[in-house]
């Protein structure tokens, strides 16, 4: 319903930091300063002028420390959401805000900061597609939905998902009325001159050129990701109980020479260059894992007689990922192109063919 002219006005933050993705914040500025009875503050850990990823400059009119009371938060994302990730003050300002706000929102990969606050831990959520996959380690469960609304938090997909999210919370603390002549004014009706914006309807080259330019990042993403996971202490231990790898072997080579009977394998663990055969229902691939985790080039089978850059998602049964990262036998593999599954079948069998000669490589978990 909207305000009355009576109540107090409605207090959104937007959250900044440096290297944010300014659209991210200025999409849903626009449409928030339009909002009636609507005051919209833009936070930060100083005052002083906080620069984009592209170098727009943005001056923030609050601190952490002298924020109002807030109705909305809202983070957003960008490449600077790695070091927010582990920015303490920033994690605790979201911590201590977040139980009085009526609703906690982000855009874009602004969801990975939320995760990290502990603030998505049993929530269905979205983020920039190269992302989602990182949700699960704050115990997200990820959307592949442009916008998605889990009781009070909102999160939206990519960059310009910031525009939608914005007309979602116009019509949500407003009315839907607010929210279309919003729209109208802006005019915005999207026609893009391309059929691009998704990797759902991408070409699997373009797809497949995107996430290989963004591997070295996205490892980096993964590894910080995972820290501020494990200090959070959520990253949920799953169905599957986990055993020691080696209760024969000293070493990751050792166990190679006799792994064609393990019952499955952990390959967020496995070290770059390790090469994998797994057998199928009708095929058999030749994997060879890549710099970021669940990367892998395959070769095999009918669809892949050249050697593709594929995501892999092992153990899942009936559509429900029962350990995300790991491949057992008698469970699905699927095989993505973004965020596209271009191939799903039934793990008959896997071994390990090769290893890299690392030392990091003999951490690699293996269930029995």
């Amino acid at each position: 319903m909207p305000a009355s002219s009576s109540s107090p006005p409605l207090r959104v933050g937007l959250v900044l930091f440096p290297n944010v993705t300014q659209l991210d914040v200025t999409g849903p500025y626009e449409i928030f300063a339009r909002m009636p009875s609507t005051r919209v503050h833009l936070l930060a850990a100083t005052l002083a002028p906080v620069r984009s990823a592209h170098g727009l400059t943005i001056v923030p009119d609050a601190t952490f420390d002298t924020s109002p009371a807030l109705d909305v938060i809202c983070v957003p994302g960008g490449p600077g959401v790695d070091r927010a990730m582990e920015d303490q003050a920033l994690l605790r300002f979201l911590q201590t805000r977040a139980s009085r706000a009526r609703y906690v929102t982000s855009v874009s990969t602004g969801a990975l900061v939320l995760g990290a606050a502990g603030l998505l831990h049993g929530y269905r959520a979205t983020t920039h597609w190269l992302s989602l996959d990182l949700l699960p380690l704050f115990g997200a469960h990820p959307v592949e939905e442009r916008i998605v609304i889990d009781r009070n938090r909102i999160t939206a997909g990519g960059v310009t998902a910031g525009l939608d999210f914005g007309l979602i919370m116009a019509s949500h603390v407003c009315d839907a009325t607010v929210g279309q002549e919003i729209q109208l004014m802006l005019e915005y009706n999207p026609a893009p001159p391309y059929q691009s914006g998704s990797p759902s309807v991408a070409a699997p080259d373009l797809v497949r050129r995107i996430v290989w330019t963004r591997q070295r990042a996205q490892s980096d993403r993964r590894t910080i990701a995972r820290q501020a996971a494990g200090r959070l202490n959520q990253v949920t231990s799953g169905a599957i109980s986990l055993f020691n790898p080696f209760s024969a072997h000293d070493t990751l080579a050792g166990f190679a020479e006799s792994a064609g009977d393990a019952d499955g394998m952990a390959i967020d663990e496995l070290a770059p260059g390790t090469t994998l055969i797994v057998n199928t229902r009708n095929s058999q691939y030749r994997l060879v894992m890549l710099v970021e985790p669940q990367l892998a080039l395959v070769q095999g089978g009918a669809m892949f007689p050249e050697p593709t850059m594929v995501r892999i998602d092992g153990a899942t049964a009936g559509g429900s990922a029962l350990k995300k990262g790991w491949i057992l036998v008698g469970f699905e593999i699927e095989m993505w192109l973004g965020s596209v599954r271009i191939r799903s079948t039934t793990v008959r069998s896997v071994r390990i063919e090769s290893v890299p000669p690392l030392e990091e490589c003999e951490g690699v978990q293996v269930r029995h």
